[in-house]
C-alpha cells in the first residue's frame, strides 16, 4: 500500500466539556485512571477524526504535533525500508494510543500510522500534552508506563524472533490481536481486521510461504477458519497452548 494514497481526514471542532472526546478518554485503558479535571483539560485540546480504511493518519518522519487514541477501528504502524518495502510494526486497537514517543523526540514519528478499518480517533494537541505532562505527575507516570509498555513489547518481539518457533510466534500474534480486534461469535472469535498473509508474515518475521503453510495446517485442524483475509479463531485455548515452549 503506497502511503501517498492518503484519504481525507474528517475532523470535528475542538471538543467541549462532556463531549465524545472526554467520554473516550474516560473509557480508555491508558487514560481512564486520570482525574476528571485533568481529562477535561486534555479534552479541551482534542478533536475527533473520522478516517476511512487505508487513510494515512501520520506520515513517517513527520513532525510530532499530536497524541492519538483509537476509539473504534484500528491503525497499523509502518516502517518503510530504503528499498521502499513496508514493514508492519504493530496494530493498534480501540482504547490504545500512539504517538507518545514522538512527542518527546525531536526527530518526530519513526513510523507511519495507517487505518486498517474505518476508524474514529481522538487527536490531542501535542503542545498541550507536553505542557500537562510537566504540570501533572499522574499524566507523566501514565506516559512513562505507555513508553515502558512499548519497550516491553519490542523486547518480547525480539525474544520471540530469537527463541521461539514460527508456530509459537504466529499463535501468540493471533491471540494478541483477538484482545484488540476480536468479536465473540457462536463457535469462535472473529478478528475484525483484514489480515493478508504478507501482513502476518511481516509481524512474526516469517516468509509468506511458511505463514501460509501454518495457517493451512491450523485450518485443517479446526483451530481457525479464514475467509477473504478475515480469520476466526475456533479454538483460542488450543492456540494459546501453542505459545508455550515445546517440552521436546
Amino acid at each position: 500500500m503506497c502511503l501517498d494514497r492518503c484519504l481525507a481526514l474528517c475532523a470535528t471542532p475542538i471538543c467541549a466539556a462532556a463531549d465524545p472526546c472526554l467520554e473516550a478518554l474516560r473509557a480508555s485503558t491508558r487514560f481512564g485512571r486520570l482525574s476528571h479535571d485533568l481529562l477535561e483539560l486534555m479534552a479541551e485540546a482534542a478533536t475527533t477524526l473520522t478516517v476511512g480504511r487505508d487513510a494515512v493518519v501520520v506520515h513517517e518522519n513527520a513532525p510530532a504535533t499530536a497524541l492519538y487514541m483509537v476509539v473504534s477501528g484500528g491503525v497499523k504502524l509502518i516502517k518503510t525500508g530504503a528499498d521502499g518495502r513496508e514493514f508492519i510494526v504493530t496494530l493498534i486497537g480501540p482504547g490504545r494510543s500512539f504517538g507518545e514517543r514522538a512527542l518527546f523526540d525531536p526527530r518526530g514519528h519513526d513510523t507511519a500510522a495507517v487505518a486498517v478499518l474505518d476508524s474514529t480517533l481522538v487527536r490531542i494537541d501535542g503542545r498541550t500534552v507536553r505542557d500537562l505532562t510537566h504540570r501533572f505527575s499522574d499524566l507523566a507516570l501514565t506516559m512513562i508506563e505507555s513508553l515502558s509498555g512499548t519497550i516491553r513489547r519490542l523486547t518480547d518481539h525480539l525474544e520471540g524472533l530469537a527463541m521461539e518457533q514460527m508456530e509459537q510466534r504466529l499463535a501468540r500474534l493471533l491471540i494478541e490481536l483477538a484482545t484488540d480486534f476480536g468479536r465473540p461469535m457462536i463457535g469462535g472469535t472473529k478478528l475484525r481486521v483484514r489480515l493478508t498473509r504478507q501482513m502476518l508474515a511481516d509481524m512474526v518475521g516469517a516468509t509468506v510461504e511458511t505463514t501460509i503453510r501454518i495457517l493451512s495446517r491450523w485450518t485443517k485442524d479446526r483451530l481457525i477458519v479464514t475467509s477473504h483475509h478475515e480469520i476466526t479463531l475456533l479454538a483460542p485455548n488450543r492456540l494459546r497452548s501453542l505459545t508455550q515452549p515445546s517440552r521436546n
